[in-house]
């Protein structure tokens, strides 16, 4: 009985038939904050290499961006009950690779693994709907739940760190199965006909997994890598060959020609490659300043914390400021912070570092309400699954070339000395956000 509503009265279930999707986004930040604090013990046990270190982190967002995109496809030329089916045996295996990973190729092969399984299984619960987030349209739950996984991937890293990372891996199967129980067993077989896989989309994401092996090939040699760059420079070819002659281009006129979404989209790139490189930077500095899992998570939840009082203070501001102005004001806290932390960085944990660390998350709490306010402003309806698509490439590409560009700066890893530069890089990231967010148009309002 409980099957049949989900399937037959989504409408009125619309709560019951978010909550598994919900859960799953939540899935995702705890995995991503769990890993943060866990990746300085799995780098040491595996000896991973300067370059494989921060692709334990990439290769999972790469992984899900592009199965996201072909993900409602799927779901709508086969039926979302055998694309979930097919996400959760391989989210399954991929646990247990993690959990018997024995160097760094396995263990990149299990976050991979890891990283397709989730998207399809997202899908499959979205219903074959288009993954990502698009401007005023998105809930801003998702915010929220991302959140609540943070703290707990927070914690429950720290808690596994202690004990042995690889159980990291093994709690991902109890929230598997909470997802799979939220969902029910009668997800729809039937197909959908005429949906079309998005090649401007996946050519964008394979340019910039592209630019991504190019920059961690330049920093472990010194040398730019002939094949890799001539690559890079073929695929963002073909893309613009792509845009110019398709008839269904990732960035077609309606979206090019809106200045809010334009501004979402940079927006987003940058907020996503300061805000999620700061947490890979805080969990390395951790560990330099001999801090044990549980000082470096106590470090990231006054982090998340202060992201949590950003959200208030948009609140109170949001009806007194213009929408512009609380964007941009973000970005700037966001990178004020972040270049104090720079400053600062050689001092063991000194009050300066960490009242940059603190100012930085309070302008990413600041943020986060305001980018779900931009992007799908005056965007028509057959847009709209474009415009999401852009944003999903955003999100997890961003984050993924800020840490190539990273592995650049410090030299293939040489990051202790090389604090300072890492945190002014993404502290001028966050600040190219702030440039983008000032050409917002005057007709957004906060939501």
């Amino acid at each position: 009985m409980r099957s049949k509503r989900l399937t037959c009265q989504p409408e009125r279930h619309d709560f019951m038939m978010r909550s598994p999707a919900t859960l799953s986004r939540r899935l995702v930040s705890l995995d991503y904050a769990a890993m943060c604090i866990a990746l300085p013990h799995i780098a040491q046990q595996l000896s991973l290499t300067p370059q494989q270190t921060p692709a334990v982190l990439a290769v999972y967002g790469f992984c899900f961006a592009v199965l996201s995109l072909i993900g409602g496809v799927l779901c709508a030329r086969t039926g979302s009950r055998r694309v979930f089916i097919v996400g959760r045996g391989i989210f399954l295996l991929a646990s247990v690779m993690g959990v018997l990973a024995a160097n760094g190729v396995w263990m990149l092969a299990a976050r991979a693994l890891q990283g397709t399984g989730m998207a399809l299984i997202h899908q499959a619960l979205k219903g074959g709907e288009s993954g990502g987030e698009s401007g005023s349209k998105a809930p801003v739950s998702a915010d929220s739940g991302a959140v609540t996984g943070l703290v707990a991937g927070l914690v429950l890293g720290a808690v596994f760190s202690e004990i042995d990372w690889r159980l990291i891996f093994l709690l991902n199967l109890p929230a598997l199965w909470v997802i799979c129980r939220s969902a029910g067993h009668d997800y729809p077989w039937q197909k959908v006909p005429g949906r079309t896989f998005p090649a401007g989309a996946l050519i964008a994401s394979v340019a910039a997994g592209s630019l991504f092996l190019a920059l961690t090939g330049f920093a472990r040699t010194g040398q730019p890598d002939f094949i890799i760059n001539r690559m890079t420079a073929l695929l963002c070819l073909l893309f613009l060959v792509h845009e110019k002659w398709s008839p269904r281009p990732l960035f077609p006129r309606p979206l090019r020609d809106n200045a809010t979404f334009c501004v979402g989209w940079l927006s987003r790139l940058c907020y996503v490659g300061s805000a999620g490189s700061q947490w890979y930077l805080l969990a390395f500095y951790g560990q330099q300043q001999s801090l044990s899992p549980g000082a470096s998570a106590g470090l990231l939840c006054i982090a998340v914390l202060l992201i949590i009082t950003g959200r208030q203070v948009y609140t109170l501001l949001s009806g007194r400021m213009r929408h512009s102005a609380l964007l941009t004001g973000g970005f700037l806290c966001c990178a004020a912070g972040l270049f104090l932390a720079g400053e600062t960085c050689d001092q063991p944990l000194s009050v300066t570092f960490i009242a940059g660390v603190c100012l930085s998350s309070l302008g990413q709490g600041l943020l986060c309400p305001a980018l779900f306010s931009t992007g799908g402003r005056g965007i028509p309806d057959n847009a709209q699954e474009q415009a999401a698509r852009v944003m999903l490439i955003c999100r997890f590409t961003g984050g993924a070339i800020v840490l190539a560009m990273l592995n650049v700066i410090t030299g293939g890893g040489d990051l202790p000395a090389a604090w300072p530069q890492a945190f002014y890089l993404i502290g001028w990231v966050a600040l190219a956000g702030g440039v983008a967010a000032l050409n917002t148009p005057p007709t957004v309002t906060s939501a």
